[in-house]
């Protein structure tokens, strides 16, 4: 039972990594380099998932702890997370979104008709 909940916190912790990791960086990165970056983001992750079983086969092997895997990967995180905060984020403001009534009022003009009815079946 542990190691099928260690490896479900696996996967969601990589499911996080993988969502995070775009915009997160579309307010370092900007213009051409946003692409290549990514890529780079997306093959260190790749990497960190191809070598995870490498990495719990030599703990098992050589120290007899194959759950040393985890480890190395919070004090990994808990690096990467002091780094993060540590770091001035300056993200943009959101774009505010009009109100309903303003997004149908801009597609009538006074030269068309426009008329919202529902037609019930």
């Amino acid at each position: 039972m542990l190691i099928v909940i260690s490896f479900a916190f696996l996967g969601i912790g990589n499911t996080l990594m993988q969502v995070s990791l775009n915009p997160l960086l579309t307010v370092f990165v900007k213009g051409d380099k946003l692409a290549s970056t990514l890529t780079l983001g997306q093959f260190v992750k790749a990497f960190d998932s191809l070598f995870a079983p490498y990495i719990a086969i030599w703990g098992a092997t050589k120290l007899g702890m194959w759950w040393i895997l985890f480890v190395i990967y919070l004090v990994v995180g808990i690096i990467g997370y002091a780094l993060l905060a540590f770091d001035k984020i300056d993200e943009p403001a959101p774009t505010p979104v009009p109100p309903p009534s303003a997004a149908v009022s801009s597609f009538c003009s006074p030269t068309t008709s426009c008329s919202c009815t529902s037609s019930a079946s």
